[in-house]
């Protein structure tokens, strides 16, 4: 592997002592395809210019190398200690063995596959919205049916017709000679005329007068 000529370190003489290293142990655009690496790593590694090579795609190539015995962990981590000096983010990286340890750096090909990943697509902000509305529409309708009560039943109704008789023997009937029936305020038998009167004023009941009336149950029998 090329060393630097004892100047200043630069980009440049970086890339050549990286070219130098692949040249010295065959290492071409092709050769770590099989783990995944695309072969423009490789070759943008070994371009022959002035900028800085990117440090994620130089960590990856010489994990490969160190891994499949074709780079010395020592010339990886040289490379690897220049770089995080040109790039002022570390002076002091150090390789273990089957992998080499930098600085992460953004990778444009992670974030093209972050975009192409399937299913990664962001939720519509109208989703968590219309769930909100649907909650709040189940729990007020719950709210309804527990403290709804069903309304209670109607007492049952019923016709009186008046007749005003009396009853003679087994099963006759004739109209009481006392006159109209009456509403009393007592439960007392013809005491309309008495002092003082039971009855209701204006409460005369012709015979044939229909009343409508309530039906309630007491002790069980219907009245």
């Amino acid at each position: 592997m090329k060393e630097p000529d004892g100047g200043e370190d630069m980009p440049q003489k970086l890339r050549s002592s990286i070219a130098s290293l692949f040249d010295e142990n065959r290492i071409t655009v092709r050769t770590f395809e099989g783990v995944g690496i695309n072969k423009n790593v490789v070759s943008d590694l070994r371009k022959d210019d002035d900028s800085l090579p990117n440090g994620v795609k130089l960590r990856k190539v010489l994990k490969a190398g160190v891994t499949q015995g074709m780079i010395g962990e020592d010339e990886a981590e040289a490379l690897l200690v220049r770089h995080g000096k040109l790039s002022a983010t570390s002076n002091d990286v150090r390789l273990v063995p089957a992998e080499v340890v930098v600085p992460r750096e953004a990778d444009p090909d992670d974030h093209a596959r972050a975009v192409e990943r399937p299913g990664a697509r962001s939720t519509p902000l109208w989703v968590p919205l219309v769930v909100l509305v649907g909650a709040a529409v189940l729990v007020a309708l719950l709210i309804v049916v527990i403290r709804h009560e069903p309304a209670p039943a109607s007492s049952p109704m019923a016709m009186i017709t008046v007749r005003n008789q009396l009853a003679i023997g087994p099963s006759g009937l004739t109209a009481d000679p006392a006159g109209p029936a009456y509403l009393s305020t007592k439960d007392a038998p013809s005491c309309a005329r008495a002092v003082p009167s039971c009855k209701v004023p204006d409460s005369d009941l012709a015979p044939g007068e229909q009343l409508p009336a309530d039906c309630e149950k007491h002790d069980g029998a219907e009245i």
